[in-house]
């Protein structure tokens, strides 16, 4: 059981990411950018146990 839960939260983590990256690179609005920027440090964040945003 324990498996699943850390599979489910790196598959979601990955999505979120490549979601993330996606709005960061391509798209054309300034302030959807500046979020999806903030959502990948977050993420970054949370995944290396770092337990701080990086603001």
């Amino acid at each position: 059981m324990f498996t699943w839960i850390i599979a489910c939260w790196a598959v979601l983590s990955m999505l979120l990411s490549a979601s993330a990256g996606f709005a960061a690179l391509f798209v054309r609005d300034p302030a959807r950018r500046a979020d999806a920027y903030k959502v990948l440090k977050l993420l970054v964040g949370v995944r290396s146990g770092d337990g701080r945003s990086r603001d």
